[in-house]
């Protein structure tokens, strides 16, 4: 039928509209809400999805506005069956050349909850891994959330470019802001997302996309020769920089979006006599203009955490095309609590020793072994660690 024939061009105007009114609550409890996410779960159900950026505007109108009445609980409900599969079993692949370490972290000796998680796969000359960072309440949740529909979408990609894995990471996205049990009001992670092309082949091509303060670096290996005394030169490649609020262009989006940017008080107690030292703040990081107390970020993009996209923090992830070289031996993609303490030249060298074996695992191990040595040196606090390796 002609309405029928019309409806992605009005789901389109719908999923805009439901969410300008969502960020500044000019419709309230509006019935467009239902009706745009009944639009777009028929939609899918046909087997005709909306892109994820329809898909994503509906799913952060719906989370701004709860606690929802009955109508939308109902309406977000079949939007929700429709857009997650009902069955995810996820399980990494264990082969040599692609290998995996994760390490929970401390608060003042007591063990935490480790809210890092990964994903590693190898199919034929295809290699595609991820590791994600989850941070609030329910971060352990939403990070295992985030890395079962990574994981499965990657499965169903065609192409494995940068631009096609940014829409993933947008649905995913998506999914997580009307998840059931992660609380993604408060709870967020950022990642870390790639895919190569011709493992084991002459021709490589390396895709990459990430959020936050997730990290990858890349590991050249310049064969010995004669002229520096038969020793092989090694150089490392960072290939994400970090999404803070304290950088000018991110910081200048987040304050055009209503955001409020400032250091986090101190908790600790200032002797008598002495000054507050800006110095033991921290970073700058993002707070919501009606919710001062929240969110608190310190990042300026990731998954989740739809308050702070209330105020302008981001799901579109940096992006990494490039062909590979034969001088490109290894990469590591880490949580913050791995580049927060090792430089990327020494990620690399703990992977050197297991270059000629390809014992991705052991190397990971390394990375991880190595970070958290450095935490203990810092103090009472030692984050969570994780990294993936991959030898090309």
């Amino acid at each position: 039928s002609k309405q029928r024939k019309d409806e992605p061009k009005e789901l389109w105007h719908l999923s805009r509209i439901a969410k300008g009114a969502a960020l500044s609550g000019t419709l309230g409890r509006h019935q467009i809400y239902s009706h745009v996410a009944d639009l777009a779960a028929r939609a899918i159900q046909a087997g005709k999805p909306p892109p994820a950026e329809i898909l994503h505007d509906i799913s952060l109108a719906l989370s701004l506005l709860q606690p929802w009445d009955p109508e939308i609980t109902k309406a977000v409900g079949r939007f929700r069956e429709a857009l997650v599969p009902l069955e995810r079993s996820v399980q990494s692949t264990q082969v040599g050349f692609i290998g995996a370490a994760s390490m929970a972290g401390q608060r003042n000796g007591e063990a935490k909850e480790n809210q890092d998680t990964f994903y590693t796969s190898a199919n034929g000359s295809v290699a595609c891994v991820a590791v994600v960072d989850g941070h609030g309440r329910r971060g352990a949740v939403l990070s295992a959330a985030a890395r079962d529909a990574i994981a499965v979408a990657m499965k169903e990609l065609k192409s494995g470019s940068s631009e096609e894995l940014a829409k993933v990471v947008l649905r995913v996205d998506a999914e997580l802001l009307i998840h059931q049990k992660a609380e993604p009001e408060l709870s967020g992670a950022t990642c870390a997302v790639m895919q190569v092309d011709g493992i084991g082949q002459q021709k490589r091509r390396l895709s990459l996309v990430h959020l936050g303060d997730c990290g990858a670096v890349l590991g050249r290996m310049k064969a010995k020769n004669s002229g520096s005394n038969g020793a092989n030169t090694w150089s490392a490649v960072r290939l994400t920089e970090d999404h803070r609020p304290g950088e000018d262009k991110e910081a200048a989006r987040l304050l055009a979006a209503g955001a409020r940017l400032s250091k986090a008080q101190q908790k600790m107690p200032v002797p008598p006599g002495q000054q507050m030292d800006p110095a033991n703040m921290g970073p700058p990081r993002l707070w919501h203009r009606q919710r001062g107390q929240a969110p608190g970020l310190a990042m300026s993009r990731c998954l989740g955490d739809a308050l702070g996209k209330a105020c302008g923090l981001s799901p579109l992830a940096s992006m990494v095309d490039m062909d590979l070289t034969e001088e490109d031996v290894v990469v590591v993609l880490g949580s913050d609590g791995i580049f927060d303490v090792l430089s990327d030249a020494e990620v690399i060298h703990c992977c050197r020793q297991f270059i000629e074996s390809r014992g991705a695992a052991e190397a990971a191990e390394a990375v991880t072994l190595s970070a958290r040595r450095q935490w203990q040196l810092r103090g009472p606090y030692i984050d969570d660690c994780t990294c993936v390796v991959l030898f090309l």
